[in-house]
């Protein structure tokens, strides 16, 4: 990436070109890791609702799963988004879920934590 943007800025095109190209290349890493995020978040859950069989963590795993796909397809809508104000809203509300990841993963930790070495 490095080798790309050093060859963007030294190209012999305007600075506003070459700026243009810098910022596709941010956006273009920025959704591309959203998707990768949220699909794998989405898989994480999955595996530990699996795994987990019934218990009162059950609910915040499903709201963890419904957040990966939420963020999932809003990071699908910003790409194929015809418009930069419809893109930014998409990727504002694939952000949002990372609240929704956060508190999941904090309790995941919290509660394995809990747990006893030999307990399953």
């Amino acid at each position: 990436m490095l080798h790309s943007l050093t060859i963007t800025l030294a190209s012999p095109f305007p600075p506003e070109e070459a700026w243009l190209s810098v910022y596709t290349i941010r956006t273009s890493l920025l959704i591309s890791g959203g998707v990768g995020f949220s699909l794998g978040i989405s898989l994480f859950a999955i595996s530990v609702l699996v795994d987990s069989g019934r218990t009162v963590f059950t609910i915040l795993t499903w709201l963890a799963v419904l957040a990966g796909l939420g963020g999932f397809i809003g990071w699908l809508a910003a790409i194929f988004s015809s418009s930069s104000g419809s893109m930014d809203s998409a990727i504002t509300l694939a952000r949002s879920m990372y609240i929704i990841y956060v508190v999941w993963l904090a309790t995941l930790g919290v509660r394995l934590a809990k747990e006893e070495p030999g307990e399953e």
